[in-house]
């Protein structure tokens, strides 16, 4: 691991991280959130100032999956007196536990060295959960892709439980395009429809409509039957400059 302060290239970066080369300290030096850049539920991150570049400008997409990639293969030795013996406890423990799919987005998986636990994380203590979900996935990307990330461990007949959770990226992200600013001409704050666009009343359908098709996906899987949980936003409460939606809202 390089001496902290001292910087390497764009080209390293990658090199390691492909390798899965990279410790959690190292990920920690090299990335750190992107405020500017993030949406309300897609954190962006951007790489720091010890990273030479070489003159190029990588965009916030590609920073991002840069990190994602660093964090799934996030090396981790273990101290070769207890490798086996850990290794055997590790399998034993994770053979032992209910096998949960989960399809989503942040509210299923946020940047695990920057952020809080999501939904996800703590359930993963106890269950055990293949990391499928990614933040900032809309949710037809999720159901209508022809990879269809869920479609193949569903089937497998390994998952009698699968959670999915998709829609808020596809109207909260872009609220700004669906809803009208406080005060806008044909406005009343004492009517909450005067501010609701008509592209509200469509992205909703659409989310709708993308739903139908995941149902469906679930009932063809019969062996074993498997349990559908939607995961509901509920009242969202943003918070005056919330780091998340708060700032985005107002």
């Amino acid at each position: 691991m390089p001496p902290r302060g001292e910087t390497i290239t764009l080209s390293e970066l990658r090199r390691r991280t492909e390798a899965g080369a990279l410790t959690k300290n190292e990920i920690e030096l090299y990335f750190e959130p992107d405020d500017k850049k993030s949406k309300p539920f897609a954190p962006a991150l951007k790489l720091t100032t010890r990273i030479d570049r070489e003159g190029k400008r990588p965009s916030a997409r590609t920073v991002t999956k840069l990190y994602f990639d660093a964090e799934e293969r996030l090396s981790a030795p273990v101290p070769a007196s207890a490798g086996r013996a850990r290794a055997r406890t590790t399998a034993a423990a994770a053979a032992a536990k209910m096998k949960v799919l989960a399809e989503g987005d942040s509210w299923f998986r946020l940047p695990d060295l920057f952020y809080p636990d999501d939904m996800v994380d703590v359930l993963r203590k106890t269950y055990d959960i293949p990391k499928l979900a990614m933040w900032g996935d809309e949710i037809g990307k999720m159901v209508t892709t022809k990879k269809k990330n869920y479609l193949v461990p569903l089937g497998s007949g390994l998952y009698r439980h699968f959670m999915f959770s998709g829609g808020g990226n596809d109207v909260l992200a872009s609220v700004e395009d669906h809803v009208r600013r406080f005060g806008a001409t044909g406005t009343d704050p004492a009517d909450a429809n005067s501010y609701i666009k008509t592209s509200f009343d469509n992205a909703l359908d659409s989310v709708i409509g993308h739903y139908g098709t995941l149902a469906g996906h679930v009932r063809t899987v019969t062996n074993p039957k498997a349990t559908l949980y939607v995961h509901g936003y509920a009242h969202v409460r943003p918070r005056p400059g919330g780091r998340y939606i708060g700032a985005k809202l107002e």
